[in-house]
């Protein structure tokens, strides 16, 4: 029995590793090409600059916060949004830093 489902799960084959553009034309292009709710287009500039500022780890979790359909896909979202940035000529921070709490002064 044991054989038989070893079988089965090599018969089924190797998981279909995707890259961040073939994630971002099946998910997000729908959105993201036409700029729907501010949604920032691929290779536009403009889109981007006021994001980068805050650093890909904000970028990543505004995309996973932001989109009910990405909650549990980190993995994915992270290459969608790697593409993302990939088509802007942007330095981006590979860090960011948590906002400043205001004293009480």
């Amino acid at each position: 029995m044991r054989g038989l489902a070893a079988a089965l799960l090599l018969a089924s084959g190797p998981a279909l590793a995707q890259t961040g553009g073939e994630i971002y034309s099946r998910d997000c292009a729908r959105c993201h090409d036409r700029g729907i709710a501010s949604a920032p287009r691929p290779s536009v500039v403009a889109d981007w600059k006021p994001r980068v500022g805050k650093g890909r780890p904000a970028l990543i979790r505004n995309a996973l916060g932001a989109r009910p359909h990405a909650a549990g896909r980190t993995p994915e979202v992270t290459a969608a949004v790697d593409y993302l940035l990939s088509t802007v000529d942007i330095l981006v921070n590979s860090y960011s830093e948590p906002p400043r709490l205001k004293s009480g002064k």
